[in-house]
C-alpha cells in the first residue's frame, strides 16, 4: 500500500445489546481507507465476540479496491478466523464476481469453495 496517498482510519471498540439482552462486542476494529485518483483501497482488522458462539477475527489479506464508478470491489481478499482455527475467505475476483473458500474443521485446508458468485446475489 502506498503510504504517500491520503488515508483515513477509524478504530472502534463497542458493546452492543440486542432486544433479548445479549451483549456483542466489537474489539479493536480498524478500517483504513487509502484514496486514489479514481478508487479507494480498504484494509480491515478486528475481533467480533458473540455471546453464544465465541469470537472471530477479521483481517484483510489483500486490500479491497473499489473504483468510484463501481458498486462492488474489483479485487481484494478478506479472511475471518474462528476460535478453533476454522476460517473463511472472501475473494473479490472483479467488479462483478467473488468467491468464498471455507476451512470448516480448522485443519488449514480449504475444504469448501463456491463457484464464482455475482456480488448482486449477496
Amino acid at each position: 500500500v502506498d503510504v504517500e496517498r491520503p488515508s483515513s482510519t477509524a478504530t472502534v471498540d463497542m458493546l452492543m445489546k440486542d432486544s433479548s439482552g445479549e451483549v456483542f462486542w466489537v474489539k479493536d476494529y480498524t478500517l483504513t481507507i487509502f484514496e486514489g485518483v479514481d478508487y479507494a483501497d480498504m484494509t480491515i482488522s478486528g475481533r467480533f465476540y458473540h455471546p453464544t458462539y465465541g469470537h472471530v477475527d477479521l483481517s484483510t489479506i489483500l486490500p479491497v479496491r473499489i473504483f468510484y464508478i463501481d458498486q462492488w470491489p474489483s479485487f481484494g481478499e478478506l479472511q475471518i478466523v474462528g476460535e478453533d482455527g476454522t476460517k473463511a475467505r472472501l475473494l473479490a475476483i472483479d467488479k462483478n464476481l467473488c468467491r468464498i473458500m471455507v476451512d470448516t474443521n480448522g485443519d488449514g485446508t480449504y475444504n469448501f469453495e463456491t463457484d464464482d458468485i455475482s456480488w448482486s446475489d449477496f
